[in-house]
């Protein structure tokens, strides 16, 4: 949210809440992100030299604009952004094609780590569950099966990786804190410090060469 201020960008609750491309809301799951349109700078610095002349000229003329004054107003709506340039605008680009909200990064915890939690863990554990409950007489202990290869998986490995003990396994994480283990939520998962949740993935991704949802129970 830092960053999107810093870029003068509406960020969360906007329509176009990335500061990296014009990926829509309802599009924020897409996989294939490579075909939104980035924000290159070029066309919005250009739009915005004169964007807060104008908002400041809209509240004292109480909104009466020329078409081309209102054009860049609307503009910035569209696009989710405030009528200020921001200062990274003006910094001479180190090379063609550079964009200046690339200099801003994706920061770790929030946009990565917080990605592996809410959508890849809870929805890994989530597909499982559903798979467990539709086919119980088939997968029903496949929770328990990987709660059990996290809680026994090996520290030491030839990976160069420095793997956390999950004791309890992940559904703990996953339930919600009542007596009903029948909901799932991601609110525990706030519980698993984001250090740890690269860790957690990778002991996932391990564990499915071991037990890739077959059936527990043998054919008769």
């Amino acid at each position: 949210m830092g960053h999107n201020v810093n870029m003068c960008l509406c960020g969360l609750g906007s329509e176009f809440s990335c500061r990296l491309c014009y990926c829509g809301r309802t599009e924020l799951q897409n996989p294939y992100v490579l075909h939104f349109q980035r924000r290159c700078g070029i066309e919005e610095k250009a739009v915005l030299e004169k964007a807060f002349e104008i908002f400041c000229a809209s509240l004292v003329r109480g909104g009466k604009l020329s078409q081309e004054e209102q054009s860049i107003l609307d503009y910035c709506e569209e696009k989710c952004i405030f009528p200020i340039k921001p200062a990274l605008m003006d910094v001479q680009s180190p090379f063609d094609g550079f964009s200046p909200y690339e200099y801003l990064r994706p920061d770790l915890q929030h946009t990565v780590q917080g990605r592996l939690k809410s959508s890849w863990i809870f929805q890994t554990v989530v597909a499982i569950a559903r798979i467990s409950s539709t086919r119980k007489r088939e997968y029903r202990d496949n929770l328990a099966l990987l709660d059990d290869a996290l809680m026994n998986f090996l520290p030491k490995h030839s990976l160069p990786f420095e793997f956390d003990h999950f004791e309890a396994g992940v559904t703990t994480y996953c339930y919600s804190a009542t007596d009903s283990r029948a909901k799932l939520t991601t609110s525990g998962l706030c519980k698993i410090d984001h250090q740890r949740v690269p860790s957690l993935v990778l002991q996932m991704l391990i564990c499915k060469f071991y037990f890739s949802c077959l059936p527990q129970v043998k054919s008769s």
